[in-house]
Protein backbone atom coordinates (compact mmCIF):
# COMPACT_ATOMS: atom_id res chain seq x y z
CA UNK A 1 0.00 0.00 0.00
CA UNK A 2 1.23 3.43 -0.82
CA UNK A 3 1.74 5.96 2.01
CA UNK A 4 0.54 9.49 1.34
CA UNK A 5 2.78 12.35 2.23
CA UNK A 6 2.16 13.67 5.80
CA UNK A 7 -0.28 10.93 6.77
CA UNK A 8 0.20 8.28 9.41
CA UNK A 9 -1.75 5.22 10.28
CA UNK A 10 -3.74 5.92 13.43
CA UNK A 11 -5.79 3.37 15.30
CA UNK A 12 -9.55 4.01 15.34
CA UNK A 13 -10.04 2.29 18.68
CA UNK A 14 -10.99 4.64 21.48
CA UNK A 15 -9.56 4.07 24.90
CA UNK A 16 -11.65 5.11 27.88
CA UNK A 17 -10.29 5.74 31.34
CA UNK A 18 -13.68 4.89 32.87
CA UNK A 19 -15.71 1.74 32.41
CA UNK A 20 -18.78 3.55 31.11
CA UNK A 21 -18.29 7.32 30.98
CA UNK A 22 -22.03 8.07 30.60
CA UNK A 23 -23.32 6.16 33.59
CA UNK A 24 -25.75 8.13 35.74
CA UNK A 25 -23.85 10.21 38.25
CA UNK A 26 -20.59 10.35 36.34
CA UNK A 27 -21.26 13.84 34.99
CA UNK A 28 -24.02 15.03 37.29
CA UNK A 29 -23.61 17.86 39.77
CA UNK A 30 -23.17 16.22 43.14
CA UNK A 31 -25.57 18.74 44.73
CA UNK A 32 -28.33 17.74 42.34
CA UNK A 33 -27.77 14.03 42.63
CA UNK A 34 -28.84 13.91 46.28
CA UNK A 35 -32.13 15.56 45.44
CA UNK A 36 -32.69 13.33 42.42
CA UNK A 37 -32.01 10.15 44.36
CA UNK A 38 -34.50 10.97 47.13
CA UNK A 39 -37.49 8.70 46.94
CA UNK A 40 -40.93 10.11 46.37
CA UNK A 41 -42.46 11.36 49.60
CA UNK A 42 -39.12 11.51 51.45
CA UNK A 43 -37.24 14.65 52.33
CA UNK A 44 -33.78 14.67 50.71
CA UNK A 45 -30.69 15.17 52.84
CA UNK A 46 -28.30 18.10 52.54
CA UNK A 47 -28.03 19.48 49.00
CA UNK A 48 -24.24 19.72 49.10
CA UNK A 49 -24.25 23.44 48.30
CA UNK A 50 -22.74 25.10 51.31
CA UNK A 51 -24.02 22.33 53.55
CA UNK A 52 -27.01 24.31 54.82
CA UNK A 53 -29.68 24.11 52.12
CA UNK A 54 -32.42 21.52 52.41
CA UNK A 55 -35.05 20.95 49.78
CA UNK A 56 -38.42 21.01 51.48
CA UNK A 57 -41.44 19.61 49.69
CA UNK A 58 -44.55 21.59 50.52
CA UNK A 59 -47.82 19.77 49.87
CA UNK A 60 -49.98 21.48 47.26
CA UNK A 61 -53.16 23.00 48.54
CA UNK A 62 -56.05 23.90 46.31
CA UNK A 63 -57.52 27.02 47.87
CA UNK A 64 -61.01 28.21 47.14
CA UNK A 65 -61.40 29.80 43.69
CA UNK A 66 -60.91 33.53 43.96
CA UNK A 67 -58.89 33.15 47.17
CA UNK A 68 -55.46 32.65 45.55
CA UNK A 69 -54.47 36.25 45.89
CA UNK A 70 -55.87 39.50 44.76
CA UNK A 71 -53.62 39.74 41.70
CA UNK A 72 -53.87 36.16 40.46
CA UNK A 73 -56.13 35.18 37.56
CA UNK A 74 -56.87 31.47 37.97
CA UNK A 75 -58.80 29.33 35.51
CA UNK A 76 -61.92 29.35 37.71
CA UNK A 77 -62.27 33.11 37.20
CA UNK A 78 -62.53 32.76 33.42
CA UNK A 79 -65.89 32.34 31.75
CA UNK A 80 -65.48 29.58 29.17
CA UNK A 81 -68.92 28.13 28.46
CA UNK A 82 -71.06 29.52 25.65
CA UNK A 83 -74.17 29.13 27.81
CA UNK A 84 -72.65 31.42 30.45
CA UNK A 85 -71.76 34.05 27.83
CA UNK A 86 -75.32 33.97 26.44
CA UNK A 87 -76.90 34.15 29.91
CA UNK A 88 -74.82 37.18 30.89
CA UNK A 89 -75.52 39.02 27.64
CA UNK A 90 -79.26 38.20 27.77
CA UNK A 91 -79.94 38.80 31.49
CA UNK A 92 -77.17 41.20 32.48
CA UNK A 93 -76.85 44.95 32.64
CA UNK A 94 -75.11 46.36 29.58
CA UNK A 95 -72.87 49.37 29.09
CA UNK A 96 -70.95 50.53 26.07
CA UNK A 97 -67.99 52.74 25.27
CA UNK A 98 -66.61 53.74 21.87
CA UNK A 99 -64.64 50.47 21.66
CA UNK A 100 -66.33 47.96 24.02
CA UNK A 101 -69.63 46.43 25.03
CA UNK A 102 -69.66 45.30 28.67
CA UNK A 103 -72.36 43.15 30.29
CA UNK A 104 -72.44 41.92 33.86
CA UNK A 105 -74.81 40.01 36.11
CA UNK A 106 -74.74 38.10 39.43
CA UNK A 107 -73.30 34.60 39.19
CA UNK A 108 -74.27 32.91 42.48
CA UNK A 109 -70.63 32.16 43.27
CA UNK A 110 -68.33 33.74 45.84
CA UNK A 111 -65.95 35.22 43.27
CA UNK A 112 -66.01 37.35 40.13
CA UNK A 113 -65.43 35.97 36.63
CA UNK A 114 -64.43 37.50 33.30
CA UNK A 115 -65.23 36.52 29.73
CA UNK A 116 -63.79 38.24 26.67
CA UNK A 117 -65.03 38.12 23.08
CA UNK A 118 -63.07 39.69 20.25
CA UNK A 119 -64.36 39.18 16.72
CA UNK A 120 -62.41 39.07 13.47
CA UNK A 121 -63.50 42.59 12.61
CA UNK A 122 -61.12 43.89 15.28
CA UNK A 123 -58.05 42.71 13.36
CA UNK A 124 -55.69 39.84 12.79
CA UNK A 125 -55.16 37.05 15.31
CA UNK A 126 -52.11 38.83 16.71
CA UNK A 127 -54.09 42.01 17.33
CA UNK A 128 -57.06 40.12 18.82
CA UNK A 129 -54.86 38.13 21.20
CA UNK A 130 -52.97 41.26 22.27
CA UNK A 131 -56.25 43.02 23.03
CA UNK A 132 -57.48 40.04 25.08
CA UNK A 133 -54.25 40.06 27.08
CA UNK A 134 -54.70 43.77 27.79
CA UNK A 135 -58.29 43.29 28.97
CA UNK A 136 -57.27 40.34 31.17
CA UNK A 137 -54.45 42.36 32.67
CA UNK A 138 -56.82 45.25 33.45
CA UNK A 139 -59.18 42.81 35.18
CA UNK A 140 -56.33 41.16 37.09
CA UNK A 141 -54.88 44.48 38.32
CA UNK A 142 -58.27 46.00 39.21
CA UNK A 143 -60.00 42.93 40.60
CA UNK A 144 -60.84 44.76 43.82
CA UNK A 145 -62.93 47.31 41.87
CA UNK A 146 -65.19 44.60 40.43
CA UNK A 147 -67.99 43.53 42.76
CA UNK A 148 -67.83 40.03 44.25
CA UNK A 149 -70.11 37.29 42.86
CA UNK A 150 -70.56 38.84 39.41
CA UNK A 151 -69.81 37.70 35.88
CA UNK A 152 -68.40 40.20 33.39
CA UNK A 153 -68.32 39.87 29.61
CA UNK A 154 -66.28 42.37 27.61
CA UNK A 155 -66.90 42.42 23.85
CA UNK A 156 -64.53 44.42 21.65
CA UNK A 157 -65.89 46.59 18.87
CA UNK A 158 -64.18 47.42 15.61
CA UNK A 159 -61.18 49.68 16.18
CA UNK A 160 -60.42 48.38 19.67
CA UNK A 161 -57.31 46.66 18.39
CA UNK A 162 -55.55 50.01 17.95
CA UNK A 163 -55.81 50.86 21.66
CA UNK A 164 -52.83 50.57 23.96
CA UNK A 165 -53.18 49.27 27.52
CA UNK A 166 -53.77 52.69 29.06
CA UNK A 167 -56.62 53.56 26.66
CA UNK A 168 -58.23 50.16 27.28
CA UNK A 169 -57.91 50.77 31.02
CA UNK A 170 -59.44 54.27 30.76
CA UNK A 171 -62.50 53.01 28.89
CA UNK A 172 -63.11 50.06 31.18
CA UNK A 173 -62.45 52.17 34.29
CA UNK A 174 -65.18 54.54 33.08
CA UNK A 175 -67.66 51.67 32.99
CA UNK A 176 -66.75 50.64 36.53
CA UNK A 177 -67.40 54.19 37.70
CA UNK A 178 -70.78 54.35 35.86
CA UNK A 179 -72.25 51.26 37.44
Amino acid sequence: MQEHFGEERISTEQHSTEENPWVYGAHVDQGRSSRLKAEKGQRPEETGRGGKGVLIRVPRRNPEPGMRGLYAFPKEEKIRLRADFLRIIREGTRFHTPHFWVAFCPNGLTYRRLGITVGKRVGSAVIRNRLKRRIREFFRQNKGCFPEATDWVVTAKEGAGRLDFWKVADELQGILKER
